[in-house]
């Protein structure tokens, strides 16, 4: 079976490329949320805060960020969930599991349906402070694209699951 990859971008802050490349690699290394196989990191495709198209794939980013929130939001309506109040009468299951990875793109918890990620702030948007500093030094700032694989085999791995997807509980 053909490894799945997770493309995400982060936001981070750093001198150059090596500096960001590294903070991400140690994100990923110590989030418990996502284990992936491997990460891919691929320097041609950064963006340093002052190259041109880097203020269109942050907003991009953000704005794939707010689909997939009211994607998530549609299918709860498809479960029946149609108000916060109806949160309250939910049952445990596919519903409850739906509303669990929206509070995690609100809260700023990575995971595997994050487009855009925001180290500096570990948060999936960008705040109005944040985005104050990267006018003033946008040679401080850069995008990586990265490649999160799982290597699956033909089976699926209960520690490369979220959480609420574990088979093996």
């Amino acid at each position: 079976m053909e490894p799945q990859v997770y493309s995400h971008e982060i936001l981070v802050a750093g001198a150059d490329f090596s500096t960001c490349e590294a903070k991400v690699r140690r994100f990923f290394s110590r989030t418990e949320l996502v284990r992936y196989d491997s990460v891919r990191i691929a320097a041609p495709a950064a963006l340093r805060g002052d190259a041109p198209g880097f203020w269109q794939r942050l907003e991009q980013g953000v704005a794939a960020n707010r689909r997939v929130v009211g994607e998530l939001l549609e299918e709860l309506n498809r479960e029946g969930i149609e108000s916060l109040a109806a949160i309250r009468e939910m049952d445990q299951g596919s519903g409850s599991k739906v509303f669990h990875t929206i509070a995690h793109l609100l809260d700023g918890f990575f995971g595997i349906d994050s487009v855009f990620y925001n180290l500096e702030d570990d948060s999936h948007w960008v705040s109005p402070l944040l985005d104050e500093r990267i006018k003033a030094e946008p040679a401080s700032f850069w995008l990586l694209t990265v490649e999160g694989i799982i290597q699956i085999g033909g089976a699926v791995l209960p520690g490369q699951l979220r959480p609420f997807e574990r088979t093996d509980e």
